[in-house]
């Protein structure tokens, strides 16, 4: 499964998941950085081929900035 598509699947259209993601990585592993609640991100938890879902520490909450 793509990118693209876990998210597709947990906010029901690509275009949205476009507005979400924020950072992907491929090189050590493959992860991305998407800005999601609780609930979008306990679905994205259930699919298959997600191994882990973190809180971003990069993040700042307030100004939306990411800093990594």
């Amino acid at each position: 499964m793509t990118v693209w598509a876990a998210m597709d699947s947990v906010v029901g259209s690509e275009e949205e998941a476009k507005k979400k993601i924020y950072n992907v990585s491929c090189e050590r592993y493959l992860g991305f950085g998407c800005e999601i609640d609780e609930e979008t991100s306990n679905k994205l938890q259930g699919l298959p081929g997600v191994l882990i879902v973190l809180l971003d520490s990069y993040v700042d909450p307030e100004y939306k900035d990411y800093g990594a």
